[in-house]
């Protein structure tokens, strides 16, 4: 499951939020397929960037977006317990997503 959202703070991005994949199905291109699927969606919208929040420590998530192209951004991610903050992740939607080309 996943779901993208306007950007509350910006007009020309859009969110993936709630990203989640049964571990029974992983590694099978699920989550590509889910991310793929909003970023056609939001590119559609016209945004021009698709972000996204993830713990620092929850590295398969982040190797997903990367594979995804996904850039770990200097924005200040979201206020964690214990004063550690999310990453913010972007991704560049350009040319293709809203042409089926991705």
């Amino acid at each position: 499951m996943a779901t993208g959202i306007p950007a509350t703070d910006q007009s020309d991005r859009a969110e993936l939020i709630s990203l989640w994949v049964d571990p029974a199905v992983r590694s099978r291109g699920v989550a590509t397929a889910l991310i793929t699927a909003i970023a056609r969606w939001a590119a559609g919208t016209g945004a021009a960037t698709l972000g996204l929040s993830v713990m620092a420590g929850n590295v398969p998530a982040r190797r997903t977006y990367e594979r995804n192209g996904f850039t770990v951004s200097d924005e200040p991610g979201g206020l964690l317990s214990g004063r550690q903050r999310e990453l913010v992740m972007l991704h560049d939607l350009g040319i293709g997503y809203c042409d089926g080309y991705v």
